[in-house]
């Protein structure tokens, strides 16, 4: 599929023009820098509003995003749609919290988190009441890593799409192709799944998952995704393959 998408199949995105002209690969990567420029300039004006207003030492202020951008990273641009859910330019993206008063300015940290940490983390720090909930949330507190600088001892973290899920661990990483049931057209199990040591191979452009000395490895995060799969429901992605199956 994503060969299918640089050898032009998309049309929109016309990166089989762009391999035979290299500066329309700088162009797009030119503008793209231009757009994250003129993001942070934004952010500053949120800011500076919320300091002029006298409101930032009482505002939780939190930066992210839904996914990367390639970016023409292994030839694709944006987040290349289908297949594109095992790749750290795709799911490595930012996640800046500030809690006035706790948390500390300009720390970074390694730890193993995702979004669905984010609400969790809220309801800790703003000690709210959690209601009776028909499923328990997905994520873990980020609180005392953020205030405390305690370590979450994650072993593994899990992204999923409709058709692919990766298992990341802490140096390697794993993708699954799985069987598509919003949209049993777009069905790329017989292509493989993706092994990536993060060590050794931080472009993540040697799928290993063939390789003998990988396999260990490779069975440990297998059996993470099952763990994973007994302790998430999955309701969201249940519920939308049982409305679509009714329409």
């Amino acid at each position: 599929m994503l060969q299918f998408q640089r050898n032009g199949g998309n049309k929109v995105w016309n990166m089989d023009k762009a391999f035979k002209d290299e500066q329309i690969w700088r162009d797009f990567i030119g503008g793209y820098y231009a757009l994250v420029t003129e993001v942070d300039h934004y952010v500053g004006e949120i800011l500076e509003a919320l300091d002029k207003a006298n409101m930032k030492e009482e505002t939780i202020i939190i930066y992210t995003t839904d996914h990367g951008d390639f970016v023409g990273n292994h030839g694709m641009v944006e987040k290349a749609a289908a297949g594109h859910n095992v790749y750290e330019d795709i799911l490595n993206i930012p996640l800046i919290i500030r809690i006035p008063e706790k948390t500390t300015n300009g720390k970074h940290t390694a730890e193993l988190v995702t979004l669905v940490d984010i609400i969790p983390t809220l309801v800790d720090v703003l000690d709210l009441k959690v209601p009776v909930l028909k499923h328990n949330f997905e994520g873990r507190s980020l609180a005392k890593l953020l205030i405390e600088n305690k370590p979450l001892n994650r072993d593994y973290i899990v992204s999923e799409s409709w058709f692919q899920a990766t298992v990341i661990g802490k140096d390697s990483k794993l993708g699954i192709m799985l069987e598509n049931k919003v949209k049993p057209r777009q069905d790329y199990r017989e292509y493989g799944d993706m092994y990536f040591d993060r060590n050794t191979d931080p472009l993540e452009i040697k799928n290993g998952i063939k390789e003998e000395k990988n396999q260990a490895s490779i069975l440990k995060l297998r059996n993470y995704y099952e763990e994973f799969n007994k302790k998430i429901p999955g309701i969201g992605k249940q519920e939308t393959v049982q409305n679509k199956t009714k329409k």
